[in-house]
């Protein structure tokens, strides 16, 4: 059995076994998945595609006695030339004093080492004499503690794939195998320590990273499903009839990627349990507009609305768009730090008492003060830059209101918290007829004047 203690496999003893486990190598299983984690390829190239400070191989033959000289204590550097393509090479080789009887002018020479490409120098880690093998040899390189080598690990390697093969059982279902192109399992952690070639060594190193995320994935949808269905939810019963005369409303004609990303979320806010998701798409693909409905759809099944962004500024904008889309429908105030005395009192006694049915602002939304009388549905602007912490109380304002991320950024922490299975995702990736496409510049500090008078520009021609 795979599980058994590795000193079930011949040559390895209670020392030796003592040492592995330092290393959290107890199990058969541990030994085979313990894989290389790096492989130096020897392998012959021209000169110039060698890369500096990188470890390479050259051939070459020597055209100068090795020169010996010892330093410090017990210290030695053998030098010598060799001529690789009619360029003269400069090899240097520590401590391998022994190496000055072996090598001598006209012989060819295999050398591995790190590569000057300034100095046109190889610092020598590895020599033979003779020509290069022709094809590219590859040798895997382990982590080890203390008394534990490569050699010593590889060898365990080998005597458990031979002893226990037929125990590794195939995990990905074989139609997986068949459409990523993947080997199998017992083919593939031999490669991955006895590596014929570069092409067996990619394909056996992209079966393993597909069933670690895929092993992931599925453990990572199995607790959201778990946390999903432990948490107390928030069926909203909405009116459709009126969401769709509040879509008609619109001076335009919502796309099909925006009615896709507003199903899914209609759906979800009908659904017994909270959501959680996170809206993407470009600046101007219209993610707005899904909002707006999504929390009119709110106010219709008799909750509250929250739009909570990262700036005073940004909330001002979304507090003034709101009004003009909304008019007569809803009453929206808005609420950030600058609201103080007796205008705030008054305001966050309308939000108790549910009198006011969106509340627009900055993280001022999430302090202790403000209490609402049934938030229903809340949307977090440009997500990323706010704290989980904080996204906690937000949802405790209410009762567990379903919550909308939105970003046009798809930056490494929402991709994090997307992975994670926090979220389920909504994409807008079609943009509403007659809009330019976007075009991103990376601006260096040298261009920082130029930025400013363009931004200037289109300030005083009345653009944002």
């Amino acid at each position: 059995m795979l599980n058994e203690p590795v000193t079930a496999l011949k040559g390895i003893g209670e020392k030796f076994a003592a040492d592995l486990a330092e290393m959290d190598i107890h199990t058969v299983e541990d030994v085979l998945f313990h894989f290389p984690y790096r492989y130096d390829i020897f392998e012959l190239k021209p000169l110039n595609e060698l890369i500096h400070e990188d470890k390479v191989t050259i051939e070459g033959r020597i055209v100068h006695e090795p020169s010996l000289n010892f330093y410090g204590k017990k210290k030695s550097r053998l030098s010598f030339t060799i001529e690789v393509e009619e360029i003269a090479v400069k090899a240097v080789m520590f401590n391998r004093a022994f190496a000055k009887k072996q090598l001598h002018i006209g012989d060819t020479v295999t050398l591995t080492g790190k590569w000057d490409a300034h100095r046109l120098q190889i610092t020598v880690s590895n020599f033979k004499k003779g020509p290069a093998d022709q094809q590219a040899s590859i040798q895997p390189v382990y982590s080890v503690k203390g008394d534990v080598t490569s050699y010593k690990v590889k060898k365990a390697v080998r005597t458990a794939l031979q002893t226990y093969k037929d125990e590794l059982n195939e995990l990905l279902p074989e139609v997986y195998l068949e459409s990523y192109k993947l080997p199998g399992r017992r083919e593939a952690i031999a490669v991955m320590h006895f590596p014929e070639n570069r092409v067996q060594l990619k394909h056996a190193r992209r079966r393993f990273i597909y069933e670690e995320f895929l092993l992931f994935q599925l453990k990572m949808q199995l607790l959201r499903k778990w946390n999903r269905e432990s948490t107390e939810g928030n069926a909203q019963y909405y009116d459709l009839e009126r969401i769709k005369e509040f879509i008609d409303s619109f001076p335009f004609e919502l796309t099909e990627a925006q009615q896709k990303a507003l199903n899914q979320i209609l759906t979800d806010m009908k659904s017994p349990y909270r959501m959680s998701r996170l809206l993407q798409g470009d600046v101007g693909s219209g993610k707005t507009a899904v909002a707006e409905v999504c929390l009119y759809a709110s106010i219709t099944a008799g909750k509250q609305g929250a739009l909570m962004v990262p700036t005073e500024i940004l909330a001002e904008q979304h507090f003034q768009s709101l009004q003009e889309t909304f008019g007569e429908r809803a009453s929206i105030v808005l609420l950030t730090g600058s609201v103080k005395g007796k205008k705030r009192r008054e305001m966050l006694a309308k939000v108790e008492n549910g009198e006011i049915d969106i509340v627009v602002g900055t993280h001022a939304l999430i302090q202790d003060d403000v209490y609402f009388r049934d938030l229903g549905f809340a949307i977090v602007d440009e997500q990323h830059r706010f704290g989980v912490e904080q996204r906690r109380v937000l949802r405790e304002k209410g009762l567990n209101p379903d919550v909308l991320f939105m970003t046009a950024t798809p930056i490494p922490r929402t991709l994090a918290i997307t992975a994670f299975g926090d979220m389920d995702v909504s994409v807008i990736n079609e943009m509403p007829s007659g809009r330019k496409e976007i075009e991103t510049y990376w601006a260096k500090e040298n261009t920082f004047e130029r930025i400013l008078q363009f931004i200037g520009q289109r300030v005083h021609e009345g653009e944002q």
